[in-house]
């Protein structure tokens, strides 16, 4: 299985700008979307890309034109 710090780009990583998922990183990533197939469940409208986690998480991936790369953590809602 492949871990959050895995699933996120290269750049990213070694940006020092991890934030709010720092202590998410050796989470287990058990779904991988494709935003324009599985809509992001979030507010953020540049999320191309995002995945969900074995804790209950998500991470979304949000590439937006004006303020360049983010990730949205959040706690996955209940089906």
């Amino acid at each position: 299985m492949t871990t959050l710090l895995e699933w996120l780009p290269f750049d990213f990583v070694t940006s020092d700008q991890v934030g709010n998922i720092n202590k998410h990183l050796n989470d287990k990533v058990v779904a991988d979307h494709d935003g324009r197939v599985k809509r992001w469940p979030g507010k953020h409208k540049n999320v191309l890309n995002w995945c969900e986690l074995e804790t209950g998480f998500i991470v979304g991936w949000n590439e937006s034109s004006s303020i360049g790369w983010t990730f949205i953590l959040k706690k996955k809602k209940e089906e």
